[in-house]
């Protein structure tokens, strides 16, 4: 059992790049260098984000807090040139995201939510980005 599992956050990972045409980052958005623009039009990518784990119990318990599950949070930013691609990749990634087990210490990918907003990026026109909020119960497998 692991409160915070690296593993299953790149299981997630992986699974987002295996379902989602777009490249996926999980480290960061890429420097706008890395950035690939074609006739003035960005291509589109995605970036995961792991938030770290929020206890579910409170109060006293039989067990120490080690053992009891937690709440993981993913954020899945879509990445694009417009408005309109940002939302449909990230349709995707809800769509694809909802009821992902990636182990038996995590529960399912739970859909919270999303948002959208724009970036500006230096010396290129401002990018879309459409996020996808999941979160999964952790530290799950039995002993």
């Amino acid at each position: 059992m692991t409160v915070a599992s690296f593993a299953d956050q790149e299981l997630i990972t992986a699974y987002f790049d295996g379902q989602l045409a777009q490249p996926v980052y999980d480290d960061g958005y890429p420097e706008p260098a890395d950035m690939t623009w074609v006739n003035g039009v960005l291509t589109p990518y995605v970036v995961i984000e792991y938030g770290q784990p929020v206890g579910v119990a409170d109060g006293r318990s039989i067990s120490v807090e080690q053992d009891q599950p937690t709440i993981q949070r993913v954020a899945v930013s879509c990445v694009a040139s417009s408005g309109k691609v940002a939302r449909e990749i990230a349709s995707k990634a809800a769509t694809v995201g909802v009821g992902f087990v990636a182990s038996a210490n995590v529960g399912p990918l739970r859909l919270v939510g999303g948002g959208n907003f724009t970036q500006r990026v230096e010396s290129r026109p401002l990018v879309y980005v459409a996020e996808v909020y999941f979160t999964y119960l952790s530290n799950m497998e039995i002993a």
